[in-house]
């Protein structure tokens, strides 16, 4: 249990809509055949998006587990876009 749960979970809700939004605009300007967009999309969150700050201060093999996952998450809000 957390005092800030609340709080927390706004952040959250606040980091999924901004996604949506960045990510959407990514699908939009680039074709759906574009095999590096999602890639070139991801590396632009993780240049500009403040909650992501702290990536670079992970060792080598957390980067590459992680970006998998990331690119994972990516790849959904793209094909969730695709299919509304």
């Amino acid at each position: 249990m957390r005092q800030n749960a609340v709080d927390m979970l706004r952040r959250h809700h606040r980091q999924l809509s901004d996604w949506l939004i960045k990510i959407e605009h990514w699908r939009d300007q680039r074709a759906a055949h574009d095999k590096d967009a999602a890639s070139d999309c991801l590396n632009d969150l993780l240049s500009n998006d403040p909650l992501l700050a702290g990536f670079s201060l992970l060792s080598p093999d957390v980067q590459s587990r992680e970006r998998f996952f990331l690119l994972n998450s990516v790849k959904g809000y793209w094909e969730y876009l695709s299919n509304r």
